[in-house]
Order: C-alpha cells, then sequence, then structure tokens
C-alpha cells in the first residue's frame, strides 16, 4: 500500500517532456500516480495543472517530483541552488492555493 508507479519521459534526465506521460490500463484508481521530467520554477504550474488533470481522469491523484530544476545548472548532479528553489517552491504554493479555491 506504500508503493506508486512514476512515469518521466525524460527518463531521469530532467527534460521537459513534450507531452504527458500515459497511465498503463489497469492502472490502481484511488491511490496516487507519480510524474517527473523538467519541472522548474517557470512551468511548474502548467505541469501540476497537467499532472493533477491526467490524474484525476485516471482515478488517481498526482504526486510530482523535481531534482533538476532547483539544481546548479539544472544538473541533478549539481548542489542545491536555493534561490531556484525558493521559486519552485513559491509557484507550486500559489498553484496549490488556487486549486484549493477552486
Amino acid at each position: 500500500s506504500n508503493l506508486l508507479a512514476f512515469f518521466d519521459n525524460s527518463a531521469g534526465e530532467g527534460v521537459e517532456p513534450s507531452r504527458i506521460p500515459d497511465i498503463p490500463p489497469g492502472y490502481p484508481a484511488g491511490g496516487p500516480i507519480g510524474f517527473a521530467g523538467g519541472i522548474r520554477a517557470e512551468n511548474v504550474k502548467e505541469w501540476l495543472s497537467k499532472y493533477h488533470s491526467k490524474a484525476a481522469a485516471a482515478g488517481c491523484w498526482a504526486i510530482c517530483d523535481a531534482q533538476s530544476g532547483f539544481r546548479k545548472k539544472g544538473n541533478r548532479g549539481e548542489p542545491i541552488d536555493l534561490e531556484e528553489l525558493k521559486k519552485l517552491l513559491q509557484q507550486a504554493f500559489e498553484w496549490g492555493s488556487l486549486l484549493a479555491g477552486a
């Protein structure tokens, strides 16, 4: 019960996807599903909205992962860039606040 799949069209490279990953038929509804790939402050609201809609259509709720989007040089092997992380968190908070108010 503590397991979920993460779908990442960038295969862990931190590249913004060209489309939302497909959810396989039969994926269990009622729980979480994960999405990742290229999320950063400049696009987090857009991708959270897309992932949220895709998960909801499958009867799930979305969990999103970001790594490269708040690292120095956009490289997940580099240290965290605190300013980029703050921007990402602020944008994600604003998105969540709008969703909660809808």
